[in-house]
């Protein structure tokens, strides 16, 4: 389907649609149980890590403390 010669109002329809199948009972909505967010259960969920290439010593220092401070997954 050529979609860059939709008009607004053809938009307008197909979001229209494409809400209304994503919220009808077709897909229904799963629910999972995850740790509270201030937990360190939760915490061990996160990866910290530093993408800097010129990262300096001092701060991968920083962030390994904070990773062991606040139990984050390395």
């Amino acid at each position: 389907m050529d979609f860059s010669s939709f008009t607004d109002s053809q938009w307008e329809k197909a979001i229209a649609q494409t809400i209304s199948a994503v919220t009808s009972d077709q897909y229904p909505v799963k629910k999972y149980e995850y740790p509270a967010l201030s937990s360190r259960e939760f915490a061990k969920c996160m990866d910290h890590t530093l993408l800097k290439i010129d990262a300096t010593p001092v701060q991968i220092d920083v962030l390994c403390e904070e990773a062991q401070k606040y139990g984050f997954k390395v």
